[in-house]
């Protein structure tokens, strides 16, 4: 629904450009990790800005709750060791999932709405309608005859 790449590229392309230095060019690789860095994360912040307020206005238009994740210990899902490649870690580590959170649940509050956080062990295979098991054919509940589309 969001598109988050936008940070992952940001990220990516201020780590390239670190990278790219000399080991000899110690003062002039830290004065641009300082530029670039101050500048990637107000970027950063202004992208994530603009996702929560996108989400607030339409929970405050729809009159409806915000429900969340619960995330604490999602950064020990992709610690060196566990199967993933560095690339891969970097991507998914080099995110700010709480800064997210953070930003909706203080919006939300102001906005006076509310935010739960539920845990998300087996959120994708329980009906989100009555809390049925849900079928692994087209995704349908057998109590409530609800049809689900997954993570989404």
């Amino acid at each position: 629904m969001y598109k988050t790449n936008k940070l992952l590229s940001i990220k990516e392309n201020t780590s390239h450009v670190i990278s790219s230095f000399k080991r000899f060019d110690v003062r002039v690789k830290r004065h641009f990790q300082q530029r670039l860095g101050n500048r990637h994360s107000r970027r950063i912040q202004q992208h994530l800005h603009k996702i929560s307020k996108d989400i607030i206005q339409r929970a405050k238009q729809s009159k409806s709750m915000i429900v969340l994740e619960d995330i604490k210990g999602i950064r020990k899902l992709y610690r060196k060791g566990n199967g993933q490649g560095n690339q891969y870690r970097r991507k998914l580590n080099s995110w700010s999932f709480y800064e997210l959170q953070r930003q909706i649940k203080y919006k939300a509050e102001w906005e006076g709405i509310q935010v739960q956080f539920i845990d998300p062990k087996r959120t994708s295979q329980l009906c989100p309608v009555c809390g049925g098991k849900l079928q692994e054919e087209g995704f349908t509940d057998e109590n409530c005859c609800a049809i689900i589309v997954r993570d989404q």
